[in-house]
């Protein structure tokens, strides 16, 4: 299944029911690019590396992993990025430890969004085997994930073309049919 961290939606329909815990809560869902998650997932990687080089200090690795987990999705090049910003000469077995890093960036996020949904709650207005509209088109809801507000929804009825969306830009389908209107506001999704 592809996973995607939508932005924009709004296009025209009420958001779907994500309700403050406190009374006129605007607290946004957590980016995985979010200070926090992201500082997280370097602490945890930086223990690692600490494991790997023990004349080492995990706050000597955390800024530079920080820096470069936005931008490299594997171990090898977030090794280069190490030796290029910080001067690290990296091995196979450094290699193999960073090639988590992402794994560990997804997990702080999750975690960031479970924490996210206990402060301003979660009822979902989609059941499974609902027709939705996505930025990705219409598709028919095939899970929720509760936890992290998110529904899985499998685009044109199709299960190999499931992705994850977050509940605020998932819409009841749209009733409008041979008029050429697909749920779109002014010919585009919303935009941020």
């Amino acid at each position: 299944m592809k996973v995607l961290d939508l932005q924009g939606g709004g296009f025209g329909k009420e958001p779907d029911e994500i309700e403050p815990a406190a009374p006129g809560s605007t607290m946004a869902r957590p980016a995985i690019t979010a200070t926090h998650v992201v500082m997280e997932a370097a602490e945890t990687m930086a223990r690692r590396c600490v494991v790997w080089d023990p004349t080492s200090r995990v706050e000597d690795w955390i800024d530079p992993l920080a820096k470069g987990i936005m931008f490299w999705n594997d171990g090898y090049r977030l090794t280069k990025h190490l030796d290029s910003t910080a001067h690290v000469v990296g091995d196979s077995e450094l290699v193999g430890i960073l090639d988590d890093a992402q794994r560990e960036l997804q997990t702080a996020h999750e975690r960031a969004m479970r924490t996210w949904v206990t402060v301003v709650g979660f009822r979902p207005r989609h059941a499974v085997g609902d027709e939705v509209d996505t930025k990705h088109g219409r598709g028919t809801v095939t899970s929720i994930r509760a936890s992290v507000a998110r529904y899985s929804v499998a685009i044109g009825g199709r299960r190999s073309s499931e992705v994850l969306v977050d509940a605020e830009h998932v819409h009841a389908a749209s009733q409008t049919t041979g008029s050429g209107h697909d749920g779109r506001k002014d010919g585009r999704w919303g935009q941020d």
